[in-house]
């Protein structure tokens, strides 16, 4: 990275620069943080897994508001809100023939 020359910007400018900068640090490791959490699941998720699985009842696993509306006839515990990207089983079921529709829990 490049070196800045500051030697001709005020102290006032400095001090305003100082706030900017932070702020954008701030916003920046938000964003980098949410590009990491949605990596790490797609890539759990890919393997079969839930973030549960893997991580347990922890702060990482944020309760879902938004109700299953698919299961798993395999293994009832396996749920799905139909958001995001298709559970391994969705696809498994699908190859086997099952349509969406027969996974629906209230169907």
């Amino acid at each position: 990275m490049a070196k800045f020359d500051l030697s001709n910007v005020s102290f006032v400018d400095l001090i305003e620069l100082r706030g900017e900068i932070e702020a954008s640090i701030d916003s920046r490791r938000k964003e980098e943080k949410q590009q990491l959490i949605n990596e790490i699941q797609r890539m759990i998720e890919e393997k079969g897994f839930s973030v549960a699985d893997i991580f347990g009842e922890s702060d990482f696993v944020k309760k879902s508001s938004v109700p299953a509306k698919y299961k798993n006839p395999d293994n009832p515990e396996e749920k799905w809100s139909g958001r995001g990207r298709k559970p391994r089983w969705v696809i498994d079921q699908m190859k086997q023939g099952n349509s969406l529709e027969n996974l629906r829990i209230d169907k």
